[in-house]
């Protein structure tokens, strides 16, 4: 399978954080008494996992269905929903259609996860309020490693 230099880019950084994040909570998991010392730690890493690990999953099992000529539900619908999108992606060449449904696909869906979180985050309570802010800050580094990928995606690989 050919992998463009978007999803290239985009699939390491969002791997490396997954990893990373995943790793410190193994580590912690192995000691319960660092872990019990570290508690909040642990628990704002988990929460920033999850959002990381969303996103780069919807990539990863994205590019792996359009690569087969499939169609992946969840971008599919999502850049239905979001005209702007639907219309770059639909003008867009043969070539690049498959990384202008990742990029918009799944920046949309990123978006409105954002939006949501931060909407609940005007009414939660303290521990709430940690959990929603981690969560965020997982969506707000996946959206930048989209972004940053999609910046470099014509750069010529020497």
């Amino acid at each position: 399978m050919k992998e463009s230099l978007f999803y290239k880019i985009a699939s390491t950084a969002l791997f490396q954080e997954e990893n990373r994040l995943d790793s410190f909570c193994k580590t912690l998991d192995q000691s319960p008494e660092e872990k019990k010392a570290k508690i909040a730690e642990y628990k704002c890493a988990k929460f920033r996992h999850a959002t990381v690990c969303r996103i780069y999953m919807l990539l990863y099992h994205g590019n792996r269905v359009y690569q087969m000529s499939a169609i992946h539900v969840d971008i599919e619908n999502k850049l239905k929903e979001r005209t702007e999108y639907f219309s770059l992606v639909e003008n867009a060449s043969t070539d690049e259609k498959i990384d202008f449904k990742l990029y918009y696909g799944i920046s949309a869906i990123a978006e409105e996860l954002l939006v949501q979180s931060q909407k609940k985050l005007e009414t939660a309570n303290d521990w709430e309020k940690i959990e929603l802010e981690e969560r965020i800050g997982g969506l707000q580094f996946a959206k930048a490693c989209l972004d940053e990928a999609w910046e470099r995606r014509k750069e010529v690989i020497q």
